[in-house]
């Protein structure tokens, strides 16, 4: 309110202990904070509106860069169980790739599994996994489990980990 007022002419961040208010990571910090807002969960459906919070020591910004550090180029904040709160434990910067693969299943899917569908044209389960922007397909399977088996070693091939 002071600023928009006119009151004072500056928040104090640039003047206060950390000077990094118009890094990059101290933007990705203010727009996980936003995200996590009670009131904005409407705006916010897979954060704010599925409770998701973020630790207490993370209201300040020197904590959250104290466990964090700066954010490396290219990567951005990343919660490794997409169902839990920001915290250090929880997580990672991240390859946009590396966050595709992570996030949860899409709402539209039928199989259970990400990357595999069922094309009744064929009568056929498909499986494919998206790496670095590329969409890789897998093959065409018979069996729902073969198709699963695929999505779950490219899974491995490419990232290292099975996502639950």
């Amino acid at each position: 309110n002071n600023l928009t007022s006119g009151n004072t002419a500056s928040c104090g961040c640039q003047h206060g202990t950390h000077k990094m208010s118009d890094t990059r990571t101290y933007q990705i910090w203010e727009s996980m904070k936003r995200r996590c807002r009670p009131d904005l969960k409407e705006q916010f459906p897979y954060h704010a509106g599925k409770g998701i919070t973020y630790c207490e020591e993370w209201e300040k910004f020197e904590n959250f860069f104290a466990d964090m550090g700066e954010c490396p180029d290219k990567l951005s904040l990343d919660r490794i169980d997409v169902n839990g709160n920001y915290c250090k434990e929880n997580c990672r910067w991240a390859s946009n790739s590396l966050q595709g693969y992570n996030k949860g299943l899409d709402p539209n899917n039928t199989s259970g599994k990400s990357g595999v569908s069922f094309y009744a044209s064929q009568g056929k389960w498909s499986a494919e996994i998206h790496v670095n922007n590329d969409h890789i397909r897998l093959g065409m399977f018979v069996n729902y489990e073969d198709a699963v088996r695929a999505r779950e070693e490219a899974e491995l091939r490419y990232y290292g980990f099975n996502k639950q």
